[in-house]
C-alpha cells in the first residue's frame, strides 16, 4: 500500500486517569420516616481534575438498589438532601435498607467504587481495601407489603376457537 503511520507525540501534562478518592461521608439522620422523610448526606473526595459525581446506593429491604446522586460538588464536598417514600421506587417501603455502594466520578469521566465489604476499585482495575463505611438507614411507617399478588383464578371462555375468526 505504500503508506506508513507517523509517530504521534503529545506534551504536556501527565493525563488523570484515575478515579476520585473518597475522603469521607456523612449520613443524617440514619432513621426516617418512609412517608417524607430527609436525608442529608455529605460526601467529599479528590481527583487531580476534579470531582464531578458521586451517586450513594443502598439496598432495600426487596433487595433493590436504592440510591442518590449528588453533582454539585464545591472544594471537593457536595452536601444534598433528598426525600424517601412516596408511591413507587425503592424508596417506599419501611424497613432497613443496607449501606452497598459509594461510586465517584471525575471531570475526565473516570471512575472508582467503595463497596460496603471494604473494597474498592478503580475503572482502570486499580483496587485495595478502604476503611469507610457508610451507616445502614431505617424507615420507619406502615409493614411495607413485601410479596407479590396472589393469582386466585382465571377463567378463558370459549375453550375451542374456529380458526376463521373466532373470537376470545
Amino acid at each position: 500500500h505504500g503508506f506508513a503511520f507517523p509517530s504521534l507525540t503529545l506534551t504536556g501534562a501527565a493525563p488523570d486517569l484515575t478515579g476520585p478518592t473518597l475522603l469521607s461521608i456523612d449520613v443524617s439522620p440514619t432513621t426516617i420516616a418512609v412517608d417524607g422523610g430527609q436525608v442529608v448526606v455529605t460526601v467529599t473526595a479528590e481527583d487531580t481534575s476534579g470531582v464531578s459525581y458521586a451517586t450513594v446506593n443502598w439496598t432495600n429491604p426487596l433487595g433493590a438498589n436504592a440510591g442518590f446522586s449528588c453533582s454539585n460538588f464545591v472544594n471537593g464536598t457536595c452536601t444534598t438532601t433528598f426525600t424517601v417514600g412516596g408511591s413507587g421506587g425503592a424508596w417506599q417501603f419501611s424497613g432497613d435498607y443496607q449501606p452497598d455502594t459509594i461510586t465517584l466520578g471525575d471531570t475526565n469521566g473516570v471512575y472508582s467504587q467503595y463497596m460496603s465489604n471494604g473494597q474498592w476499585s478503580e475503572q482502570g482495575g486499580t483496587s485495595g481495601s478502604h476503611g469507610f463505611a457508610f451507616p445502614s438507614l431505617t424507615l420507619t411507617g406502615a409493614a411495607p407489603d413485601l410479596t407479590g399478588p396472589t393469582l386466585l383464578s382465571i377463567d378463558v371462555s370459549p375453550t375451542t376457537i374456529a380458526v376463521d375468526g373466532g373470537q376470545v
